[in-house]
């Protein structure tokens, strides 16, 4: 905007049109007659006037409508800011990454959980992808990340979440690799979302998700999980698969027990079935002194 400037008519400027000092800066009507009388222009603030440098732009986040001397321009509403400086309007305030404008009214609210939104925008926040989530009252988190249980090495980007397996577990919704179980436990199914879903394998006993040790001379266990390991019963012994007890030297299973060898024969490897069999004395002429032999010497 122009104005004016009459001073003393020895002047030679005398009746001269003037721009504002400040090129940022009109005048509400025209007639104006002194520098005075300049206004910063929409998108700008401060004291305008006869100063060069009387408006600055507003900044990214702020807006001012009209011609105004003002100190400062308005703030956007809270999660929300402008793309760039001198904006003019509040509708040019856009909702942040993970927000979404909130119906009838100029805020912008949180996506709601398992959706999303990329951008600084006033679009709507979209659904995730199967098999993805998004961590509720999180603000920093734009996207989608796979749910608890799931996990993507090499994050979301094609949406691809993959189950973790059967001896891992993730906790919480996020990219990346399933975290490992302890040493001798495993998960009785895959997506396990905690530690304690790893179970002591067979053989091993501990608390559920902690440390697992092997089970004692002696001793089996034949089920995952924390139970205590089992002494073997009497004439029997534990094999190295530490699964279940096999007849000693001297006594072979009949009947789902282990009986003494009878006289005249001998076992001598531990074991049931075919391999626990007592055998004959190899001459048809020779015995034992008593039952339970566990050697043909």
């Amino acid at each position: 905007s122009m104005y004016k400037f009459s001073q003393a008519p020895r002047l030679p400027t005398e009746g001269v049109v003037l721009p504002c000092p400040s090129g940022n800066a009109g005048t509400a009507s025209t007639g104006a007659t002194a520098s005075a009388q300049c206004l910063c222009k929409a998108g700008f603030a401060g004291s305008g006037g006869d100063k060069t440098d009387g408006c600055t732009a507003c900044a990214e986040g702020t807006y001012k409508g009209g011609l105004a001397n003002i100190a400062d321009c308005a703030t956007c509403t809270e999660h929300s800011t402008t793309l760039a400086q001198a904006s003019t309007s509040q509708d040019e305030c856009l909702c942040d990454p993970a927000f979404q404008p909130a119906s009838g009214t100029s805020s912008c609210q949180q996506c709601p959980a398992a959706s999303f939104k990329a951008k600084t925008s006033n679009d709507e926040c979209v659904a995730c992808p199967a098999g993805e989530h998004r961590l509720p009252g999180d603000a920093a988190v734009a996207k989608c990340s796979c749910e608890e249980g799931y996990c993507s090495q090499s994050g979301t980007t094609t949406g691809v979440c993959l189950a973790c397996g059967s001896h891992s577990f993730k906790a919480d919704i996020a990219d990346g690799d399933c975290a490992a179980c302890p040493v001798h436990t495993t998960t009785l199914k895959q997506a396990s979302t905690e530690q304690a879903d790893c179970l002591c394998d067979a053989g091993y006993t501990g608390p559920d998700g902690g440390v697992c040790v092997i089970c004692g001379p002696g001793k089996y266990k034949t089920a995952t999980g924390s139970a205590s390991c089992s002494s073997c019963p009497a004439h029997m012994e534990m094999t190295s698969s530490l699964l279940a007890c096999s007849c000693s030297t001297g006594y072979e299973e009949k009947v789902g027990a282990c009986q003494a060898c009878a006289k005249g024969s001998y076992k001598d490897e531990v074991g049931n079935a075919t391999v626990g069999m007592c055998k004959p004395c190899p001459s048809g002429n020779a015995g034992t002194a008593s039952t339970g032999a566990t050697a043909s010497a």
